[in-house]
């Protein structure tokens, strides 16, 4: 009985000594910046693929986007999407990357800020279908430091 305790307190004391290095060794932002969010809800316009809604978050305005099907089977989609977000001070231009999967009505995309606020920056966009008639969208556009 006293063996196992001795066993399992010697265990928990090694993986202490490894996993507190390792926790130190994992580097901070430089400068302490978070990400921005940017929230949205958009709908479908007209063809090939153009959308409007509007934002919210870290740039409310309003986002216009236009979209390219690259469909190679029923169920995933491949797509290049140019984020346009107007919201003053904090606009920005961003052409997206990823996948839309019809049956679960979630897209993911990824890319990086062309110009505008914070150009440069890498964008992660995660929306989901939530009226198949209208085709709107709503999602997160998430802007890292």
């Amino acid at each position: 009985m006293f063996k196992a305790i001795r066993v399992a307190v010697g265990s928990a004391a090694v993986c202490a000594a490894v996993i507190a290095p390792a926790t130190m060794a994992v580097p901070a932002l430089a400068d302490g910046a978070a990400p921005s969010y940017v929230t949205f809800d958009k709908h479908f316009v007209a063809p090939p693929g153009e959308f409007e809604g509007t934002t919210g978050g870290a740039a409310p305005g309003t986002v216009h986007t236009i979209c390219n099907l690259a469909p190679n089977n029923a169920v995933l989609v491949p797509l290049t999407c140019d984020w346009q977000i107007s919201a003053g001070s904090r606009s920005f231009d961003a052409p997206l990357t990823g996948t839309l999967n019809w049956r679960t009505g979630n897209v993911v995309m990824n890319g990086q800020i062309a110009s505008g606020w914070q150009a440069g920056a890498q964008v992660h966009e995660t929306g989901h279908l939530v009226n198949l008639a209208a085709l709107e969208f709503a999602g997160t556009i998430r802007i890292g430091p």
